[in-house]
């Protein structure tokens, strides 16, 4: 069950409020007035300790349902240069500071969380820039795009450092090995390169590429610590002199097929496969896997309207299906700081936190327009969002 806000409510003025049911069999639609009061069976109550949030309940359902709702602190509509950007991509340094967009202009915006004051503009991809990171030392851009090109940025003279070459076809997103002395890339072309950033050069390629093998793209990658029951390291070989820190990691690929894979980076040998078709599958029809995030032995995956959790200690089959009720697919998924909780956003403009299958807060903003990317700081409990309508919106979560 899910309650969904007017994206622009305001508490001095009436808005509109909608009650999903599961299996979206039915909606229920009511109006909270200014005053507080409401038209049908909901109520609501101002968060006293938070600014812009409010606690809005339905009380036709036995326990009633509560969701917290909060609006951004910031949006911005001019960080880009053009007008209306569709911005694929938004991603907050670890101190929330600052953050970095790419949009379908081809270059990258970097600025100021808090005052949407742009520091740096980088220039070089040729077409959209569908990923963008900082470094873990957050003086550095790592960013990736339709143009098949990786690229590395220095943001104190948005000088580009590097160019990596390979992937033949977009590249959907990076991820970084420990500290970034070693950086991977997933394409639509169906292959994850494992870069040396000194030289450039790409390490492995894998899986390897035959000759006529269908193109099953790589939406997303994460890659975590060791999990013991993957690594076998009586197979390791001696590791390319170029490489730094790929012992004991474990990197996830959700894919264009539905299917999670499951790579020991080391040996670059699939060690696990996910199949969202096997039991407990809600699907009658193959739809991408979108997300993947991995925290603990918890892996959430994104898929049409659901996200599936597994327990990777018991792959073979899917551990719970949660269903937000969303009325359009998920879009992004993003790691939280709380135990059994992500972060989700949808291609109708919603975002929230769900924990144990549960929505626990949802941000309002986006007027049904698609959310392209989102990123979570925990040390400053900031979260922003990036829209097809071309705002970023800023959100404070603690």
């Amino acid at each position: 069950m899910s309650l969904r806000l007017q994206p622009d409510w305001d508490l001095d003025t009436p808005f509109w409020v909608q009650y999903t049911k599961p299996s979206l069999s039915k909606t229920v639609h009511g109006k909270i007035m200014g005053s507080g009061e409401s038209i049908g069976a909901f109520k609501m109550e101002a968060n006293k300790k938070k600014k812009n949030s409010v606690f809005v309940h339905y009380t036709g359902v036995k326990p009633e349902l509560v969701t917290e709702f909060r609006t951004p602190i910031a949006t911005y509509s001019s960080i880009h240069e053009q007008k209306m950007p569709n911005i694929h991509c938004v991603s907050l340094t670890t101190t929330g500071e600052l953050c970095v967009s790419g949009s379908d202009s081809g270059s990258l915006q970097i600025f100021e969380t808090n005052s949407g004051t742009v520091r740096r503009t980088l220039k070089g991809h040729f077409m959209d820039v569908y990923d963008a990171k900082f470094f873990p030392s957050d003086k550095v851009v790592l960013s990736a795009g339709a143009d098949f090109r990786v690229k590395i940025w220095d943001i104190t003279d948005g000088e580009c450092a590097v160019t990596f070459v390979g992937h033949t076809r977009r590249v959907n997103c990076l991820e970084f090995v420990e500290r970034g002395r070693n950086v991977l890339s997933g394409s639509e072309d169906g292959t994850i390169k494992l870069w040396n950033c000194a030289t450039g050069e790409c390490i492995r390629t894998f899986p390897e590429k035959k000759l006529n093998q269908i193109t099953i793209g790589v939406n997303q990658i994460n890659l975590t610590s060791s999990q013991d029951q993957f690594i076998s390291k009586t197979n390791w070989t001696e590791p390319d002199e170029r490489e730094s820190g790929t012992d004991g990691k474990v990197l996830y690929a959700a894919k264009d097929d539905g299917l999670v894979d499951i790579w020991d980076l080391r040996q670059l040998k699939r060690v696990r496969q996910l199949d969202s078709y096997s039991k407990n599958s809600p699907f009658s029809e193959h739809l991408p896997c979108v997300g993947i995030v991995n925290s603990g032995f918890n892996c959430y995956s994104a898929i049409g309207r659901y996200i599936l959790v597994w327990d990777i200690r018991k792959p073979e089959q899917i551990n719970q299906v949660w269903d937000p009720i969303c009325t359009s697919n998920i879009s992004v998924l993003h790691k939280d700081d709380l135990e059994n909780s992500i972060w989700a956003a949808t291609a109708d403009g919603e975002c929230f936190r769900i924990k144990d299958n549960k929505r626990t807060i949802s941000l309002s903003g986006s007027d049904y327009e698609p959310i392209n990317d989102l990123s979570y700081s925990s040390n400053s409990h900031q979260l922003i969002t990036s829209a097809r309508d071309g705002k970023i919106r800023l959100y404070r979560v603690d």
